[in-house]
């Protein structure tokens, strides 16, 4: 069943994200926290910045539409900052679901 998700929380329910999430394969790359979707993440943060770049010098030499380039090159820069904000959230979301994860594990045998 392609569109059958399963998440596994742990006793606090719907307190914090699942624990475990299992999906069909062919859901698998839609998924947020993979690493294909970090790195397209990180590469549209790098493409907005270097961007920004002919931006800021076009808005310095021209005295007609400077205004609007500058604009367009802070936007790129904030837009750019936002991508790697994302990515890092979604990056420390990860690590304490893994972190949850492992002490439950250690609290089912018993190691706590």
């Amino acid at each position: 069943m392609p569109r059958l998700r399963c998440e596994i929380y742990d006793s606090q329910g719907l307190a914090h994200p699942p624990l475990a999430v299992i999906l069909h394969p062919e859901a698998q790359p839609k998924e947020d926290a993979g690493p294909i979707r970090s790195r397209h993440r990180k590469l549209g943060a790098s493409a907005f910045s270097l961007i920004s770049l002919p931006l800021f010098w076009m808005g310095a030499r021209s005295s007609s539409s400077g205004d609007l380039a500058i604009f367009l090159g802070i936007n790129c820069i904030l837009l750019a900052l936002r991508f790697l904000y994302w990515d890092l959230g979604l990056k420390h979301s990860e690590r304490k679901r893994l972190k949850r994860l492992e002490d439950h594990r250690r609290m089912e045998r018993g190691d706590a």
